[in-house]
């Protein structure tokens, strides 16, 4: 390659866990010495140099591309981490792959495309015990009362919908309640408007024999049948008319269509549920004073899918009805 006129060059930095950023230590050069370059990775350029790189349709070691939970990946982690280092949730693409160094060790390898065409490498070392003792040390600090960062704060919250239409709920420390769940919850609470309803009328229509917070009761009460999966599930509000419900066990998010008969995974967690439903206010905001439908349902579908894959993951998902809505003039 010493002889190519048209040739970059991405940066490359360690990665860790909670998307920190180091310089490459002396054993990070050895194991990426196939890949390096002074420090850098080589990025083709021009269509030749891409060509050369490029896996032709049918060949056998061609891979297809599959969206995937980032829980319990550590591909996916660690896409998620180098997001989370460059602050960025707005839909730049990401890529995650294993390097196996000549010592026989991997390496995971992030890269990314900004939005001036460029690319920069980042690497995180693939050893699970480290992932694994990050964890605990969190799940510590948790036990321990320390404060539990997230994405999603209170100020952005309060900021588009106002202080009067966001719930904060008593932190639940009871077991069976997952505690990053129950964390955001009580710190940065649940928003309510005329889209998503997540507050009921004072007067309790229901009476003291149904537990309005779970499912399984509610559902009993309208005698509808509720998988028994889901009858612990608490009950969040209404998306448009999708019944959205929380399984605290393991704070992971699922809706009922209307007229459908089971449940569907919408989100991975609660803070994942609340960025969306910010994303899709300043989209109300928009609408309201004129912008275009269909950018604003491509700029919704971007930044919600890059924050939370599992969103647009089921062809039934409310946020996929909701913005061929929004783009066919319905709303």
């Amino acid at each position: 390659m010493s002889g190519r006129v048209h040739r970059r060059a991405g940066s490359v930095q360690r990665l860790s866990l909670d998307g920190g950023l180091d310089s490459l230590n002396d054993r990070d050069k050895v194991r990426l010495d196939s890949i390096l370059n002074d420090g850098k990775v080589w990025v083709p350029e021009i269509y030749k140099e891409k060509a050369e790189w490029r896996t032709p349709q049918g060949h056998i070691d061609r891979v297809r591309s599959e969206k995937v939970s980032a829980d319990g990946y550590d591909l996916a982690t660690a896409a998620q981490s180098a997001r989370k280092a460059r602050d960025d949730y707005s839909g730049t693409n990401y890529a995650a792959a294993r390097c196996v160094g000549p010592d026989g060790q991997e390496s995971i390898l992030v890269a990314y495309r900004n939005k001036a065409g460029r690319e920069d490498g980042k690497t995180t070392k693939k050893r699970h015990n480290v992932y694994v003792s990050n964890l605990r040390k969190s799940a510590q600090k948790m036990d321990q009362g320390a404060e539990v960062n997230f994405t999603v704060t209170s100020d952005d919250l309060i900021n588009v919908y106002g202080l009067g239409a966001v719930s904060y709920f008593p932190h639940q420390g009871a077991e069976g309640v997952e505690s990053r769940t129950a964390d955001f919850l009580s710190s940065v609470g649940l928003p309510t408007s005329d889209i998503f309803t997540s507050r009921m009328d004072v007067e309790d229509p229901y009476g003291p024999e149904v537990d309005a917070i779970t499912i399984g009761s509610r559902f009993d009460h309208y005698g509808l049948q509720c998988p028994d999966e889901s009858r612990s599930w608490w009950s969040l509000g209404y998306l448009f008319t999708s019944l959205l419900a929380l399984d605290p066990a393991c704070g992971k998010v699922y809706a009922f269509p209307e007229g459908a008969i089971e449940y569907i995974e919408l989100h991975r967690d609660i803070e994942s549920l609340v960025f969306a439903l910010i994303e899709l206010r300043k989209v109300e905001i928009d609408h309201d004073i004129g912008a275009d439908p269909e950018e604003l349902a491509t700029r919704f579908r971007e930044c919600v899918e890059a924050f939370d894959p599992i969103a647009f993951a089921d062809e039934e998902s409310q946020w996929i009805l909701s913005m061929e809505e929004l783009e066919q003039g319905i709303w």
